[in-house]
């Protein structure tokens, strides 16, 4: 079978648009890491219809040669698989060579998170101040720590996403999944209090559905959200970012007896191999304190 490079990569963007459902961004990425698959097989007088396990195997190796981290390996691998996959649902092969590939083994990053007392000293440092952005960060961060969700996610709130009066909030995560968090009772006051007293004022007369809103009373963006973050934590920009209140969240949840698969829905992740990291962080938590104590 004949088919041109930009053909072949043009029919499999579509299926992971259409039949993968991936974002944006990870539809680019497995376009260009087949990109370079396609040019290797060429090279050895290969194409995508005729390979075999041994050439998707010493493409892996090639790879690994370039210096590539054992992270970025284990994103290669099911982009391989997700390729021979849609290679046989389209009919262009009637084998899978990609079903041979053995997974390396999962290094195990611990995600960062802020202690409980360094976030209550950042709610605290806003709680003094009495200007309208303030108020609207201290409501924005509180909900990030109470609820887990994302940036993105939060961004993305409309004011129809709150539901008053029952504390939760309907997010919508990655590949458009929709789901309801709950959020505790702090954040729920601070974030009715935004509502109807802060937002009205940034809003000056506009029509925006959005939740939360910048001094231009349009929808506000994670980059002005990260940026008001770096003005209200200079004390915790070294240790972490604004992503750390999902860490935080997640480890705090576990640490206070919450149950794996309650945190798993409340944060959104599809396998419950990623919330479990948060598992060891609590361990690792634990030990600290043990060494500590230890030692006097």
């Amino acid at each position: 079978m004949t088919m041109r490079r930009s053909e072949i990569l043009s029919r499999y963007a579509e299926y992971l648009e259409y039949g993968e459902r991936l974002s944006e961004k990870t539809q680019e990425a497995y376009t260009r890491e087949i990109g370079f698959y396609l040019d290797f097989l060429q090279r050895i007088g290969k194409d995508a219809f005729t390979s075999t396990f041994e050439d998707i195997d010493m493409y892996v190796g090639k790879r690994k040669e370039g210096g590539i981290t054992n992270r970025t390996l284990m994103r290669i691998l099911p982009t391989l698989r997700s390729f021979h996959k849609f290679l046989l649902i389209e009919g262009l092969r009637k084998d899978d060579p990609s079903k041979l590939i053995e997974a390396p083994k999962r290094e195990l990053h611990l995600p960062i998170a802020f202690t409980e007392e360094e976030i209550e000293i950042l709610f605290d440092n806003l709680e003094k101040k009495s200007d309208i952005l303030s108020r609207r960060d201290l409501a924005i961060f509180e909900l990030l720590y109470s609820s887990g969700m994302r940036i993105s996610e939060l961004c993305s709130l409309d004011l129809s996403s709150y539901l008053p009066g029952e504390e939760r909030i309907k997010v919508r995560g990655k590949r458009c999944k929709e789901r309801v968090v709950f959020i505790g009772e702090r954040a729920s006051l601070l974030l009715e209090d935004y509502i109807k007293r802060i937002r009205p004022i940034l809003l000056s007369g506009k029509k925006e559905k959005a939740l939360f809103l910048g001094q231009n009373g349009t929808r506000l963006t994670r980059q002005a959200v990260e940026v008001r973050f770096h003005i209200a934590s200079d004390d915790l920009l070294e240790k972490g970012s604004l992503h750390t209140f999902r860490h935080s969240f997640g480890s705090h949840m576990i640490a206070h007896g919450a149950s794996l698969r309650s945190v798993q829905e409340m944060l959104g992740h599809e396998d419950i191999a990623t919330t479990q990291i948060y598992t060891h962080l609590d361990t690792k938590e634990i030990l600290k304190t043990f060494d500590e104590f230890s030692e006097d």
